[in-house]
This record gives C-alpha cells, sequence and structure tokens, in this order.
C-alpha cells in the first residue's frame, strides 16, 4: 500500500494544450496586452513534430498526476492526434476569434470545418467564443449560441482591469493594442464585460 489516498480522477476546467510549446517563454508583468502580443509572437516558433510531442509530454504528465479529464480549448486541429490516443478524456472548445462583423459568416464557417475535424477524430467538440475584446457583437452572439446547442460554453471575462476599462470607456493599453493592430473594438458599454457578454447571450 501507498501512504496517500484514493479520489476521484482531477479535471482541469481549462487548457490550451495546443500551446504548450509555449511553456516558459513569457516575459513577466506586460499585462494582459502585453501577454496576448507575446502569444502572436510566439506561437508559431515550433515545427509541428515539436508541437505534437510537447502536447503529448503534458498529456501524459496531467494522466499521472491524476487528471483524468480536461476542458481545453483548441484554435485548430494539431492537438487532435494526441487528444485521440490519450487515457485523459477531453472536451474540446473550438475558440472563435474575428472583430469585423462583416467576417462572421467566413468565421463561422472555419470552425464548423474544425468541428468535422475533431469528429473524425472521435474528439468531443464544439464552437465557444473567445472574449469580448477579440470578438464583434454579432460573432459573439452567434458562436455563443453554436456553442450553447452542445451544452457548453467557455468564455474568457474580466481577466485584467484593461478589458474593463476596454467596454467600459473605451480606454486603456487593450484598447490601443487593438486599434494599433487595426482592428474593431466592441461597443463602449459604461459597464462590466460580463455583462456585456450576459447581453450578447
Amino acid at each position: 500500500f501507498y501512504a496517500g489516498a484514493v479520489t476521484a480522477g482531477f479535471v482541469n476546467a481549462h487548457c490550451h494544450l495546443e500551446l504548450s510549446h509555449l511553456h516558459g517563454k513569457f516575459r513577466k508583468g506586460t499585462g494582459m496586452a502585453g501577454f496576448i502580443d507575446q502569444i502572436n509572437a510566439l506561437r508559431d516558433w515550433a515545427s509541428d513534430d515539436v508541437k505534437t510531442a510537447l502536447v503529448r509530454k503534458w498529456m501524459d504528465k496531467l494522466w499521472k498526476d491524476g487528471v483524468s479529464a480536461v476542458a481545453d480549448i483548441s484554435n485548430d486541429a494539431s492537438s487532435f492526434p494526441v487528444k485521440q490516443t490519450s487515457p485523459v478524456y477531453t472536451r474540446t472548445f473550438l475558440e472563435v476569434f474575428g472583430t469585423e462583423p462583416q467576417d462572421c459568416d467566413a468565421v463561422m464557417a472555419s470552425v464548423r470545418e474544425l468541428k468535422k475535424t475533431a469528429d473524425e477524430y472521435g474528439i468531443d467538440a464544439a464552437p465557444t467564443p473567445h472574449s469580448c475584446y477579440t470578438m464583434s457583437p454579432e460573432l459573439l452572439s452567434t458562436s455563443s449560441a453554436a456553442g450553447l446547442e452542445s451544452g457548453f460554453l467557455s468564455y474568457h471575462s474580466q481577466e485584467s482591469q484593461e478589458e474593463e476599462d476596454l467596454l467600459i470607456s473605451g480606454t486603456g493599453a487593450m484598447a490601443e493594442n487593438r486599434k494599433r493592430a487595426g482592428m474593431s473594438t466592441p461597443p463602449v458599454t459604461g459597464e462590466s464585460s460580463l455583462k456585456y457578454f450576459i447581453d450578447r447571450l
């Protein structure tokens, strides 16, 4: 007998396995806007083989640490082959982005194709909105509706004061980040990003 306790399997409620290759790569203290900039700059540094190997490494660690189920966020199919063979159950949220209202139909068509790929791998997956600051109001509502058809959503909300400033007053580092990149920003509501999201639902 080992010293310890028998427990039910643990659940990781929000994971980004396809970004496993970014472990240890980030500079600290950059704020949410700086963190997003770093993801965009770093996400393609590794080859597909390296990415797959690192997804497998961290999924194996999850299993060895007692995690039996993961709610995982995916923007592409790169983690699907590992999920297909892992003993860890994954509920995959296919994250939707798009700041321009006219792109809503094309973005939803793309995520529906990704859902078909997930189905081919036998992976439980459905669309989900990302966050208020990366989505037009139209896309936020449309992707939420598609996700709710499956019964679940996963959504980034109120992660920083920068996000709140964007919605409440249209100011701050995140607002400047979006404008500098030529992206539309959500309407200034004077209310929290969570209230904005609930209103879109």
